[in-house]
């Protein structure tokens, strides 16, 4: 009888260890699916993800500048062309383009003509280009 008690309390503290292994296993997936959640959020609502966006729509506009210059030899007409986003400021004049979305209160987001992408400052940006 006592070793048939035995191993019934043997079993049992077996399961128990299962359980608890099972139950903290548990909350460590909780845990981290609780954290990627928040951190995926903090991203989307985060400038990060904005200023992605606001790059990668500049940087269509201007692939879609180009086409234009190789369809009709100039950028002339490529804003109104474009249906451009609220937000978008475009200049143009037969030779340049330049596209900008402002990211903070003193830098814009801007690419033009000559390939340049990036960050400037308002006071920086040329007549007919970023820089």
């Amino acid at each position: 009888m006592d070793n048939i008690d035995a191993n019934k309390k043997a079993a049992d503290k077996r399961d128990f260890s299962k359980i608890v292994k099972f139950v903290i296993q548990g909350f460590i997936i909780l845990i981290v699916v609780i954290v990627g959640i928040l951190f995926a959020r903090m991203l989307l609502e985060s400038n990060t993800a904005t200023n992605i966006k606001e790059k990668t729509l500049l940087t269509g506009y201007a692939s879609s500048a180009r086409k234009h210059h190789g369809r009709y030899l100039e950028y002339t007409n490529v804003c109104s062309e474009l249906g451009l986003s609220s937000g978008v400021v475009c200049d143009e004049s037969e030779t340049t383009y330049r596209f900008m979305i402002q990211i903070d209160s003193d830098n814009y987001y801007c690419v033009d003509q000559t390939g340049f992408t990036g960050a400037v400052a308002l006071e920086d940006i040329s007549k007919h280009g970023c820089r």
